[in-house]
Formats: C-alpha cells, structure tokens, sequence
C-alpha cells in the first residue's frame, strides 16, 4: 500500500504502527504530560537527536517510505555508537536506572550535522 503523499485517519495509522496510542480529546493533555515524563526519564542525547532525526529527516527532507527508512537505520547506526546508547542497554539488562552521560565515544560517531 503506497501512503506517500495521502492523508490517513488516527485508526489506520494504529493499524499500520505509525502511532502507538490514540488519545481522547478529553485526556489528550494527561497523555501528553505521561508521554513527556517517560521520554525526559531516558537519555536526553538521544531524546534530542531523535527529535531532530524527526524534524529534519522524516518531516521536511526526505520523500518515500524506503528512503525513510534508509536514513532510519543510518542515524540509528550513529546513536549505537553513544555512551548512553550502551548505558541504557545495560541498564536495562541490570534492571537498574540508567545515568547518562550525553557523550559519543569519539567525534567521528556522531550523527551527521550534530554538534
């Protein structure tokens, strides 16, 4: 099924996994906060790499799913090669709370245009 270019209701983008979670109007700003303090719980490099991941890749720059998905695992690849991408790993496997650092490794890691 081609979507490039369509638009599709909240109920098809569930069905195809665009969207985890379809929120009542009335409990839209609860989930939001939820949904906020989970994400400010994890790492903040990759919270914020992956918000601009979003913004400049997905939103504005790229046309297509297959070429999406390319960039996808490019930038994932980058983001593997963070401290905190490790801390989280083995945080998780220890079932303990993680302690970022915002690092990369080295200079070279880095995402392309991260600075």
């Amino acid at each position: 099924m081609a979507l490039t270019g369509q638009m599709i209701d909240a109920d098809t983008a569930f069905r195809l996994g665009l969207v985890q979670k379809i929120c009542e109007p009335d409990k839209l700003i609860d989930d939001c906060v939820e949904l906020a303090t989970t994400i400010n719980r994890n790492g903040r490099l990759i919270a914020a790499h992956t918000m601009e991941y979003i913004e400049d890749k997905l939103l504005y720059g790229i046309q297509g799913w297959e070429k999406a998905f390319e960039v996808h695992r490019e930038f994932y690849q980058h983001l593997r090669q963070s401290k905190d991408y490790d801390e989280g790993s083995a945080a998780f496997s220890e079932r303990r709370k993680p302690e970022f650092s915002q690092e990369y490794y080295d200079d070279k890691t880095k995402p392309p245009g991260v600075r």
